[in-house]
């Protein structure tokens, strides 16, 4: 019961348009937000912002099982 309270409340945190979303995606997008610091404290420097959202944007969307095209430019 716990586990369905939670999820619910992550949905209405999570903002996204896309009503086809799943606990799967919500695994997949907050495992992203996690492994994505823990990888950018390796580098030798820090990628500026503009890169940094678009990590971000691109790792969070890997695992999802209703997958979203990012629409963060890069350049």
């Amino acid at each position: 019961m716990i586990l369905d309270s939670l999820s619910q409340i992550l949905f209405a945190c999570y903002p996204s348009d896309d009503p086809s979303i799943s606990v799967l995606d919500l695994k997949a997008h907050f495992r992203g937000f996690r492994y994505v610091p823990e990888t950018i404290k390796m580098l030798p420097r820090k990628p500026d912002k503009d890169l940094l959202a678009a990590v971000f944007m691109q790792v969070t969307c890997l695992g999802r099982i209703h997958p979203i095209q990012p629409n963060v430019s890069t350049t």
